[in-house]
């Protein structure tokens, strides 16, 4: 028998060749499956990926009632895929309870949910009122919120609600936290024309364990009804990185507390160019506790007692605070304490500062005492008596502090 033709092999071999995978004839590639991280908190994905030969694509975070805080809540590809090694892997991670405010929001009013940054609402009142009722916190935008709050409040303030947490200094693409830069992404809530068109006798309202931080409150205040920048009776909360600028009130034109049970904190605040008609140019403290860390208090003056700071019958603590240019027409240019309550101040300088008597600071009354550590006064000046510090009645102690400079 004769061989078959030569050219049918050939072609037998073309088509035996074209049916067998490409891989087994010039090598397969390398796959990895993919692990599984749904339910893994977000910090530990990126080692998890890595030991895998994987890498992390993009996050995205989505508000949840029930997920905590950083829990993954699905992945692209899925769980037991296998792909090649180096692929990255995107995930949706839980950012818990948290309420979105961007006063710049282009979103229909009937759209605003607060849910994303696309839907945020553009009035700060809104976000804060649903963040109570589901048990969030807010995060507000750069911008300013200067809407007219007076159909829900008639001092036309933001009213904070107790428990609630608002943190300013986000760009509106964030997905945590920790992403926010508060003094870049500068947040205002301004009560200039927040009361029907007039300022707001006071812009802000606190609230039990409430937090403001991260914001900037200004245009509070015009008249003897007025508080300034932020009113707080009896509640206990929080403040930090926040400025308090061109308030005015009659005690207190940044911020007026009282109240026995009214336990308020500060940390990281400025307060500037705030003014009041009687005692406490940035803040009065009628009774309760106050500490104060790491603020500063500059140019702002009290038509009578304490150019910055006024405290009656109150405990007070300052950490690491700077007094300078404050005034008063009568006692303590920056600081004035009275009617008793404790005053401890630690590593604070008092630069510039003037008043009647006492440049720096006045103690008034028997049950009033002030002890200064670690204390700079210098260049202070009292139109009439005690060029840094005086006291009548009252219990005065410094130690390794230093004066220089200033002039009564």
């Amino acid at each position: 028998m004769s061989a078959p033709p030569a050219v049918s092999f050939r072609r037998n071999t073309l088509m035996l060749t074209a049916m067998l995978p490409l891989c087994l004839l010039f090598g397969c590639p390398r796959t990895v499956p993919l692990p599984s991280l749904v339910g893994a908190d977000r910090a530990a994905v990126a080692e998890t990926l890595a030991a895998a030969d994987l890498a992390q694509g993009t996050v995205v975070s989505v508000y949840s009632d029930t997920a905590p805080l950083g829990r993954v809540l699905s992945q692209d590809p899925a769980s037991g895929d296998r792909v090649t090694p180096d692929s990255a892997v995107s995930i949706v991670v839980s950012r818990g309870r948290v309420i979105l405010a961007d006063a710049n929001s282009h979103a229909a009013a009937a759209a605003q949910d607060g849910l994303t940054w696309a839907t945020a609402y553009d009035t700060l009142q809104e976000a804060v009122d649903t963040a109570y009722y589901r048990s969030a916190e807010v995060w507000a935008a750069r911008g300013s919120f200067g809407e007219n709050r007076a159909a829900k409040n008639a001092d036309g303030s933001l009213v904070l609600k107790d428990g609630t947490a608002l943190y300013g200094g986000f760009a509106a693409v964030e997905n945590f936290r920790e992403e926010r830069n508060w003094s870049g992404n500068v947040t205002v809530i301004d009560g200039s024309g927040a009361r029907g068109g007039s300022p707001a006798y006071h812009v802000v309202a606190g609230a039990e364990d409430a937090r403001l931080d991260g914001f900037t409150v200004r245009g509070g205040g015009t008249d003897e009804s007025a508080r300034g920048g932020m009113v707080n009776g009896g509640a206990s909360l929080t403040v930090a990185n926040c400025a308090f600028a061109d308030n005015v009130g009659v005690h207190g034109g940044a911020m007026s507390i009282w109240g026995l049970s009214s336990s308020v904190t500060l940390s990281g605040c400025t307060f500037t160019r705030n003014a009041a008609g009687f005692h406490g140019g940035a803040i009065f403290m009628d009774g309760g506790t106050l500490t104060v860390t790491d603020c500063t208090f500059d140019n702002n003056a009290a038509d009578n007692d304490g150019g910055a700071v006024c405290s009656a019958g109150a405990d007070v603590t300052f950490t690491n605070t700077s007094f300078s240019r404050n005034t008063a027409t009568a006692l303590g240019g920056a600081y004035y304490i009275f009617n008793g309550g404790e005053a401890i101040l630690t590593n604070c300088q008092f630069y510039e500062n003037d008043a009647r008597t006492g440049s720096a600071m006045a103690a008034a009354n028997a049950l009033s005492s002030a002890t200064m550590t670690n204390c700079t006064f210098h260049g202070n000046t009292a139109d009439d008596t005690g060029g840094a510090v005086y006291g009548v009645h009252a219990s005065l102690a410094a130690a390794n502090s230093s004066f220089r400079g200033n002039s009564g």
